[in-house]
Formats: structure tokens, sequence, C-alpha cells
């Protein structure tokens, strides 16, 4: 059983009671410290166990409330009444023999197992609530009556209040949606069985990680990746993407997907020739893109704009079926319709949001701002001078370097169409698939790894599946990415292999003479035979070794020198 589990069934149980009589009170997580919360870890305590408190007042030396109930993850369960800190003893020793302590411990942290309902966690919590509870809210009664202004002051325990009652709900409440969107259908790939979909005749994946969210396809050009990346796309869109090239041209084609959701993996199956209109997608956010990512919106001249009549920008699948990807950015007034659902957030807010992340995902951008403009909006970047205390005068999208230039339309075309399909209140929270074709091209080296370290970063709930050519990229892999090789048997069929490889410790030239790349020789075409091959680590290492070796050649032959 999961720690969460855990607290959900508790949660689940204390809430009806509390329904019942509304007088009846627990303690809530407040801070989502290490993303507890997300979690879905309602009530306190640590990874191992849950900590049901009915009363406000907690030990300053642990931070763990007085007096609480103990529930670990293995079904033990027992009373914990913690007094460490205290000035003075505030329990009595009458208070102690009423719960049935026989034998109090000397570091003041005194716990009564339940051992005789064993691992039944719930019945031991009923039978707490139902015995000595009442106990302890008798002798917190008679303390109030005798210190009414001092209760907590002197370190003790007192009753929760209804106001912090309903205020500690209100935040659980929000979390509660916040984990209830992303366990609903998460959407990640875990498998696929794709058949008659162009070259692909039958190509079969499993076993893709549970939780995995970064899948790379390699393969030498023509191999097939793109057309994997396309069956994957009609799929996921249920072959209904306003008029897609899938439907058009792949009428036969037959696509299951193992799909990730909250209770296991849900497989559908997607045919070309059936009737799919207005069905929704596979997964809960999706958006997908081909290799040329240089054109947004607001670059775009009069004459392509008269392409708007056909939605492109709008369909999710266009840019990876064609030559050219028209990216969404902030130059439309559709951003008006953003209603974050958690939060009371502004369009400024949300703008603002949109300019700091873009502040920490684009290299070589200091400051971003969104500003108005004849044609709606419009995003100023101030690009890093030479000098890192120097920021140059702000310049608009079709000024930034083009590898900026592809980071930057791709980012803010993927935040558009998530905002568009869900409602959360950060960006981070964002759920579904992405799939990009050569997601290294157009980048240097140092951005071919970053695009990959800011994407799983900034979107840590999305699924990317990607193809590239280059190794690079893997050097900002995350944990548990699936690496899918992509090739063309003897008969010209397109075949995929899941490699079972750990890339963590292997740089460059090792990746690319693994299964993954299959890049056998190295060497340059113009390596002098008679030289021995640099295989340092470190260019300038390799500089240097190459200079020792010339003078240990020169004072061999001139010994004398």
């Amino acid at each position: 059983m999961l720690i969460s589990e855990i607290h959900q069934n508790v949660f689940d149980f204390l809430m009806e009671e509390h329904r019942t009589r509304k007088d009846f009170f627990f303690l809530t997580r407040q801070l989502n410290r290490n993303a507890r919360l997300e979690k879905g870890y309602w009530l306190l305590g640590g990874d191992n166990y849950v900590c049901v408190s009915f009363w406000m007042g907690r030990d300053d030396a642990t931070k763990s409330p007085r007096t609480s109930f103990i529930i670990r993850l293995d079904g033990t369960s027992y009373l914990e009444i913690n007094s460490k800190s205290s000035d003075k003893p505030f329990f009595t020793s009458d208070f102690f023999e009423k719960l049935g302590f026989t034998q109090l411990s000397s570091d003041q942290i005194n716990q009564k197992v339940y051992k005789s309902f064993g691992e039944d966690y719930m019945n031991s919590l009923k039978s707490f609530i139902d015995g000595d509870k009442s106990i302890i809210d008798e002798f917190v009664q008679q303390k109030v009556l005798s210190m009414p202004d001092e209760m907590l002051s002197k370190r003790g325990i007192d009753f929760i209040w209804p106001g912090s009652f309903e205020k500690q709900l209100r935040i659980i409440g929000k979390y509660q949606k916040i984990h209830e969107e992303k366990e609903r259908k998460t959407g990640y790939v875990r498998s696929f069985n794709i058949r008659k979909f162009g070259r692909i005749a039958n190509l079969k994946m499993k076993d893709i990680p549970q939780g995995c969210r970064w899948v790379f396809l390699t393969g030498e050009n023509g191999s097939g990746k793109t057309s994997i990346l396309r069956a994957l796309a009609a799929a996921i869109v249920s072959n209904n993407d306003d008029g897609n090239e899938a439907a058009e041209n792949y009428r036969d084609f037959n696509v299951q997907l193992g799909l990730e959701t909250a209770t296991g993996i849900v497989r559908k199956t997607v045919k070309g020739v059936d009737d799919f209109h207005d069905k929704a997608k596979l997964t809960k956010g999706f958006a997908a893109y081909g290799p040329v990512r240089l054109l947004s919106q607001g670059s775009l001249n009069g004459s392509l704009m008269g392409f708007d009549k056909d939605r492109i920008s709008q369909r999710a699948t266009f840019g990876l079926f064609n030559p050219i990807g028209i990216l969404r950015d902030l130059s439309d007034d559709f951003v008006f319709k953003v209603r974050p659902k958690y939060h009371e957030m502004t369009l400024n807010d949300f703008l603002e949001n949109i300019e700091r992340n873009l502040e920490i995902i684009l290299p070589n951008i200091d400051k971003v701002n969104i500003v108005d403009s004849e044609s709606g909006r419009s995003i100023q970047y101030h690009q890093r001078g030479i000098n890192p205390k120097n920021t140059q005068e702000p310049v608009g999208f079709d000024q930034l370097p083009s590898g900026t230039r592809n980071f930057a339309a791709l980012i803010l075309d993927l935040l558009l169409r998530f905002t568009e399909q869900q409602e959360v209140s950060d960006i981070s929270d964002f759920v579904g698939t992405v799939l990009i074709d050569e997601i290294d091209l157009h980048l240097h080296p140092k951005m071919q790894k970053e695009i990959i370290v800011q994407l799983a970063e900034t979107f840590p709930n999305i699924q990317f599946i990607v193809t590239t050519h280059s190794p690079i990229p893997m050097l900002g892999a995350p944990p548990n990415s699936t690496f899918i090789n992509v090739y063309k048997d003897e008969e010209n069929n397109i075949n995929a292999t899941k490699l079972e490889i750990d890339i963590a410790n292997l740089l460059p030239n090792s990746i690319l003479t693994s299964p993954i790349f299959n890049f056998g020789e190295l060497i340059n075409e113009n390596h002098d035979r008679a030289e021995r091959l640099m295989t340092e680590d470190d260019y300038d290492d390799a500089v240097f070794y190459r200079i020792l070796e010339r003078k240990l050649r020169e004072h061999n032959i001139n010994p004398n020198r």
C-alpha cells in the first residue's frame, strides 16, 4: 500500500465524521514542502507514516503535535504524547494513567501501541476516537477552564478552532483538485502497436517504464522515426484534427496505445476508417511539432497570414505532417480566455508568470516583457551582452538568433496550446504528451542539452517523445528515460528496439558508438595514421598532451638540446 492511500482513506473517514459531528475537527497539512500536498499527503507525517491529531499545539524540538495518533506504512498504529520541550510537565500522571500508559519514557515521548487490532489501522483509529480521544478532550477542556488564555503559550495543547479548520480545508481543497487533475489521466504512453501506417506494416513497442517522461527515438535518415511520431499523433487525437493528414492519407491504419492512468494501463485502439468526429483526444493535453520551428504568428507577413483561413495554427498535428509548422505566440487576443481554475489570477498575473518562466528557460536572455501592440501583444527580449552586467536593448522575435528563436517559439506555442486545453494555476501542472521531431535541429550543442533540461524542469508532468540524430540532447535526459532505436530490416520493413542501456555516466563518444546510434567509426577521415588519436575527455588536456609528446620526440631525437 502507498502512504498516499492511507492519507486518502483516513482523510475521507475523518471528513465523514466531521459532516456527522460539526464540532469534530482535525489537523491537516498546510505547506507543500517537498511537494507532499501534490502527492496527496493531506495529513501530517512523513513518507513512512501518517500523523492524525485533533488538537492544536506542537513540540518545538520535533515540530510534531503534542498528541497524535500515528499510522505507519505497515499498518501499525499507536497513540503518541510528546512533552519533550515543555517548560514543566504539562501532562499529569493521572492523565497518562487514564489512557492506560503503564510505564513512561525517559525522553518524554510516550507511545501506546494498539496491538489488538494488528494491521487494521482504520479499526484502530475508530477505536481511538471512540475511547482515548474522549479522555484527551476531557483533559484539554479542564486545562482550558483553568488557563483559558495560556494553553498554547505554555507549550501545551488546545482545541482546533472552527475558523482555523475551515482555512485548512480550503488549502487542502485546492491541492486535492490539482491532485485529481494530475491523477485522473496522465496519458503517458506505455506501449504502442502501429499497423498499416505509411511504410509501417506492423511495429510493436511495449514495456515503456511507468512514469517514463522522456522517450528518445534514434535511427538513420529514412529509418521511420517520423512515421512513428505521425502514427502516435494520429492515434492520440483520435484521427480527428480538423481534416488532419492522417485521416486523408492513411485510411487503413490501426494503432493501439497503452496509456498510463491513475488506475493502471488503459488500451485504446484508433483506426483510420473510423469516424471520430468531435471525439476528444486520448490524452488530457497534446501538442506535436515537426523539424521546422522558426515561424510564429507574429513574424508572418501579409501573404502568409492568408493561410489562417485553413486554421493551420489551430491544428495540433499540422507541423508534424507539413514541411513548415506555424507556431503560436502572444500576438493574438485569445489569451484573454485564460481562466486559471485554482487561484485568483488576473490576465496580468498569467502573463507575468510566462515572462518569468521565459527568463529562466531561454539562453542568453536576461529579461522578457510582454507589451501591448497594434496586433494584440508582442514580446520584447532583452539579450545578455558580452559584459554580463550590461543588458542589450530589447528586440523582437525576428531579431533573435535562429537557435533562440527555435527555443522560444517552441516553448510559447506549447504554453499556449496547453493553456487552451487545461486550466491550471501553474504551468508545471500541465499534463499530457508532446511529440517533437528532430529536437536538436537548429541548436548549438550547448542548447541541444539545455532544451531537454529546461523542458523537463518546466513541464515535469508532460511526457515528451522526441527524435534526434545527436547524442548531446541525451546528456540532459532525466532518470527513467527510454531509448528506442528505429531501423529497417532486410525486407525494408520499419522496426524498433527498446534499448536497455544506462547513459548516466557515458560521454558523447560512448553514446554514439552504443546501440543507440551504432556509429562504429568516429575517426576523422583525414587522420594521420602515424599520429596517436587524442582520446582525452577534455580539449585542453588533448592540446597539452600533444605538445608534451612533441617535446619528448624532439628530446629523443636531439638529447643534448
